[in-house]
């Protein structure tokens, strides 16, 4: 898949930008704070929907401007689509396919498939439970698209369920609740559980090849509730729920789950957060996203657009270099830069952003 052209007007700091790109990609450099990020954020709105950066969408319209509005061509499996996208001040979001209207913003994962490289994603490794469970509900999602809808319905019967433990309730009510949240919980539990066998298998291969040859990589899952092999998730989540009865009542909230379990993110079998190097958890997650981009690639039966903000400048020159040289010739490769030197030996076009004004 590749993306043809982009249009945006009144998007952070361009007034109006329009740019075509190579089916290889592009290198966009230029002192920081011109925009780069910016253009890298615009681009990926054309595969989420939504800003990567801000918790507001709303910061992405320009200054005194009442809306923003992107337009971008592109290509998956040989056809053409045509994204437009626009968000005002009242937070009145349009998105279209083909001149169709999406009834939810979640239906783009059907189309582009973006992978973003940032310098944030050492975040993956020391940052909150909920970021990684977001994360790999995000990469689950990509290569899963029914995953979202199941997804949903996990946090519905879950947000039914704490109302329930808040109010008065007979046993029998709270005996549906559980088997309605147990059944949807085991469904999510296996989809990542399978997710996660697949992207250590790809994950290994990703950090060696960047030069970590005698290590060994992998991410574990780390259930909220006590765990025993062979033993079956629903009896054990049954199990623990009555258990758990009282402390629930007390809390008014339910104390186990999906929506709790965590990533054990590991360097030779110890916690990578805690024995890992700057450069060893930096080289970890560049291996994560690209071995979530393999799995992309394998489900969409075409490679992932992947994108570079600035990632490899803090890497030493072996490595960076090890990285860009992984990266092969099948995939689009954006890349923001204010170095551009560094990325010379790739068969890339380079955008003075310069060029581009404000």
């Amino acid at each position: 898949m590749v993306i043809r052209s982009i249009d945006v007007v009144n998007f952070r700091n361009f007034a109006q930008l329009s740019l075509s790109f190579d089916e290889r990609g592009m290198v966009f450099f230029g002192k920081n704070g011109i925009g780069k990020t910016n253009l890298l954020e615009a681009i990926c709105f054309c595969a989420f929907g939504k800003s990567f950066r801000s918790l507001s969408d709303l910061d992405l319209i320009r200054i005194e401007q009442p809306a923003f509005g992107i337009k971008a061509e592109f290509v998956c499996n040989s056809e053409r689509f045509l994204f437009e996208a626009s968000l005002d001040r009242k937070s009145r979001k349009l998105i279209k396919i083909n001149n169709t209207r999406l009834a939810k913003v979640s239906e783009l994962y059907k189309y582009l498939k973006v992978v973003y490289f940032s310098q944030e994603d050492i975040n993956l490794i020391a940052g909150s439970p909920k970021g990684r469970r977001q994360f790999f509900d995000m990469a689950v999602a990509q290569s899963d698209y029914a995953y979202i809808n199941r997804l949903k319905q996990y946090y519905q019967f879950l947000k039914q369920r704490n109302a329930l433990l808040k109010a008065d309730f007979s046993t029998a009510e709270k005996r549906a609740w559980d088997t309605k949240l147990i059944e949807a919980a085991v469904v999510i539990t296996n989809s990542r559980l399978s997710y996660l066998k697949k992207l250590n298998l790809e994950l290994e291969s990703h950090y060696q090849r960047i030069g970590y040859q005698f290590e060994k990589v992998r991410i574990g899952y780390n259930f909220s509730y006590p765990y025993r092999e062979g033993k079956e998730l629903s009896e054990l989540l049954s199990s623990e729920l009555s258990r758990l009865e009282n402390e629930e009542k007390r809390y008014q909230r339910t104390l186990l789950g999906p929506h709790l379990d965590d990533y054990l993110l590991q360097l030779d079998d110890r916690s990578i957060n805690r024995f890992g190097s700057h450069g060893q958890k930096r080289c970890f997650v560049i291996a994560v996203k690209l071995a979530l981009a393999t799995l992309i690639a394998f489900s969409a039966k075409e490679p992932a657009i992947l994108i570079f903000d600035d990632v490899l400048a803090d890497l030493d020159e072996k490595r960076a270099h090890s990285i860009i040289e992984s990266l092969g010739s099948k995939n689009q490769v954006f890349i923001a830069t204010p170095i551009p030197s560094l990325y010379s030996s790739m068969n890339l076009p380079f955008f003075a952003m310069e060029e581009a004004g404000n």
